[in-house]
């Protein structure tokens, strides 16, 4: 397990601080298209046919729960750069949600067939988002291990 304040744990908040980024403008890019076309592409590239009505509003309000989070997240990388001593509570609600939206979205878009349509896309998501993976099974090791206090 690695040290909350050694390199490797610098590069993946890092990370996560530019990947959220990311996804705030690929959020902000897809609410314009949405809006002139009634489309909705990247970042969840549809499957054959398109989204349907339903899974359109799912996306619209899991975009908006993101960007909020993308917020969280920037605050987030912050403090944890500022070893601020409330770095573990906003690290342990920005990651739950980071957490939480990637398993949505692949539990969502997965049975539509949009990942076998577009493997690459997918791909390319799910490379994206490893390093965030690694940040969050590190977060809580350091939480259980008492290397982040939780409650400050």
């Amino acid at each position: 397990m690695t040290n909350p304040d050694g390199k490797l744990a610098k590069i993946l908040v890092g990370y996560y601080g530019f990947i959220q980024t990311l996804h705030l403008i690929a959020i902000g890019r897809a609410t314009v298209l949405l809006g002139q076309t009634g489309a909705l592409s990247f970042p969840a590239p549809p499957p054959p046919g398109g989204w349907d009505e339903h899974a359109r509003y799912f996306f619209v309000g899991v975009g908006a729960i993101d960007a909020l989070n993308v917020l969280v997240a920037l605050v987030f990388v912050y403090g944890f750069f500022t070893r601020a001593p409330w770095r573990g509570w906003v690290g342990t609600l920005t990651l739950t949600v980071s957490l939480y939206s990637a398993i949505l979205f692949a539990f969502a878009t997965t049975p539509t067939g949009a990942w076998t349509y577009r493997p690459v896309e997918y791909l390319v998501i799910v490379l994206a988002y490893l390093p965030v993976a690694v940040l969050v099974v590190l977060f809580a090791a350091w939480l259980v291990t008492g290397r982040i206090d939780p409650d400050r």
